[in-house]
């Protein structure tokens, strides 16, 4: 009976535990996700500082939440991720308008999928 009980309340814990930490990975990816989008508009008319400054912004916002991610998170996706915020901000510096745009949407994606592949379902688990 005792067993019991100590199985049904680490599950309890674990299940708790999972549904908190894909609530704070959903919300940081959300809030970093409509930052991203605030840039669209500024690259589409060319005003490149300002791009530049909401994907900076944006930037720090993902450093933070790295951190607590890379305790959850596959290190190959943080890394995916990081890599494509640099390839934006050398785009954004040489003024390429049509691939920034093209790896912004890229960015976006991979930061909407990190929630969504990371979410407690059974079909993650086998």
């Amino acid at each position: 009976m005792r067993a019991t009980v100590i199985i049904v309340l680490g599950f309890i814990i674990l299940f708790g535990c999972s549904t908190a930490v894909s609530y704070k990975v959903n919300t940081t990816a959300v809030i970093i996700d409509e930052g991203l989008k605030q840039a669209v508009p500024f690259i589409e008319t060319d005003q490149w500082d300002k791009a530049s400054q909401i994907i900076n912004n944006n930037y720090q916002n993902w450093l933070k939440a790295k951190q607590f991610w890379a305790l959850f998170i596959n290190h190959n996706t943080l890394n995916n991720v990081e890599i494509s915020f640099q390839k934006l901000n050398q785009l954004i510096l040489h003024r390429e308008k049509s691939f920034s745009l093209a790896e912004l949407e890229a960015l976006r994606i991979l930061i909407r999928d990190i929630p969504e592949t990371e979410r407690l379902k059974l079909i993650n688990i086998f």
